[in-house]
């Protein structure tokens, strides 16, 4: 039986992020490769150590696209590949570019995780570079964020069958094309994902499409922070947090969906409190019980008797 990862009360979104990866920008591709994998490795560019193991709870699955090697050696050569003649580190030079999508909560891990290796395989035969792939899963009832999600690092140079490093995908930079190349991969990764949603069996859909362009008169819906973690059973809202929601339900056209109030014996009593709020009263409580001293009268610095000057030899008759 396959076990499914949908939150309850969410609903697929559409969320796909272009950015990249800049020397210029004092950044590296071993640090975003170790970041987005939970990996350790040796950055020759920054002449450290990248660790960040402490990250790999968070990463559900890994792969790579259009590369016969490992993760470490596509990013490695990618390094290699912008270097200057004298076999120097290009300083402002592009070294990686990120797309990062949002999956589906309908789907489960199976489902999503071929969901997004098809649009990697997409991208890495559209152009031709090598992709790295990391599925992050989603946290916890404590965890801020819940929505499960692909981070796609891409080569900024196009990859040959045998691992050599050519052109760069100057499709991307161009002012002209590169808002073009943006909307393909948006409307692709939305066909993509209502595909996937199909065959899954649901019947929610995402649009890559603006409020606008889909004909919906109405703003978007902005739900606060403390709001929607109520919604999602994780924390109490404030009253203006509160009033926000409704404000915001209501400029939408929506009918006002009454937030859960958290259960009483979930509450704290007031005489109830943690280690280290017991440790913050008996800190104060010792500052107040401790005796004031007196202020310190300030001393006026001796007055100091100035060097006595030098005294010139008289001068000696003219000739």
């Amino acid at each position: 039986m396959v076990k499914q990862t949908r939150a309850k009360n969410l609903m697929a979104i559409f969320h796909l992020r272009v950015s990249t990866v800049s020397r210029g920008a004092d950044q590296s591709a071993i640090a975003a490769y170790c970041y987005r994998n939970g990996a350790r490795a040796f950055d020759r560019y920054k002449n450290k150590i990248q660790d960040y193991r402490r990250r790999r709870r968070a990463v559900a699955g890994r792969f790579v696209v259009g590369w016969a090697g490992t993760k470490l050696e596509l990013w490695q050569a990618a390094d290699d590949s912008e270097t200057n003649r004298d076999g120097g580190f290009r300083t402002r030079a592009t070294v990686a570019r990120e797309i990062q999508v949002s999956i589906p909560l309908e789907l489960n891990e199976q489902q999503g995780a071929a969901l997004v290796e098809r649009f990697a395989a997409f991208l890495a035969d559209r152009y031709g570079v090598g992709i790295d792939g990391a599925i992050h899963k989603s946290g916890g009832a404590a965890k801020r964020d819940r929505q499960p999600h692909c981070h796609l690092l891409m080569t900024t140079r196009r990859v040959s069958a045998s691992g050599e490093f050519g052109e760069k995908t100057r499709e991307w930079d161009d002012r002209k094309t590169g808002p073009e190349q943006v909307a393909l991969v948006r409307a692709t990764w939305a066909e993509m994902a209502n595909k996937a949603l199909a065959d899954a069996g649901s019947a929610e859909r995402i649009d890559h499409r603006s409020l606008r362009d889909q004909g919906i008169d109405r703003a978007p819906i902005s739900i606060p922070r403390g709001a929607l973690a109520v919604e999602r059973g994780e924390g109490r809202a404030t009253p203006e947090q509160r009033a926000q929601w409704r404000a915001a339900q209501a400029a939408a056209g929506l009918a006002a969906a009454p937030l859960p109030a958290p259960p009483l014996d979930t509450l704290p009593e007031p005489d109830q409190l943690s280690a280290v709020d017991q440790l913050k009263e008996e800190r104060r409580a010792a500052r107040q019980q401790a005796p004031s001293l007196p202020e310190p009268v300030p001393v006026r610095p001796a007055a100091q008797t100035p060097p006595a000057r030098r005294q010139r030899p008289p001068r000696g008759p003219r000739r």
